[in-house]
């Protein structure tokens, strides 16, 4: 039997399983009143003990950064024509990047796009 039946006493994590974001004060591990993630993981990973598998991870919920300031929208723009101008590369531009020596050990894309960026 791969998962054994579990006794409700030992069990602190929410019962229904919510995979997602929730706002908890959490005791298993005990940590402190914040907006935490649970997730599916591969088992062993987990950091949530009183799954026997340890197939469940509890983080803290980091927020994404939507500002919208000119500066950020200008910059984001400026990589989106970076990454089109490396999807538009001809076939031997693509194998003068793939070639080219590296001495960050950047791949070829990352290499470009730096480039790319310093130049525009």
């Amino acid at each position: 039997m791969k998962n054994p039946p579990r006794n409700p006493n030992q069990l602190r994590i929410p019962a229904l399983m919510v995979l997602g974001k929730i706002s908890m004060c959490p005791i298993d591990p005990p940590r402190e009143c914040n907006t935490y993630v649970y997730q599916r993981v591969k088992p062993g990973l987990g950091n949530v003990m009183s799954r026997p598998d340890r197939d469940l991870q509890l983080r803290i919920h980091v927020p994404t950064n939507s500002s919208a300031t000119t500066a950020q929208l200008a910059r984001r723009a400026l990589f989106a024509n970076a990454v089109a101008a490396w999807h538009a590369l001809t076939p031997e531009q693509a194998r003068f990047w793939r070639l080219r020596p590296n001495r960050r050990n950047l791949t070829p894309f990352n290499a470009f796009i730096s480039e790319a960026l310093k130049t525009i």
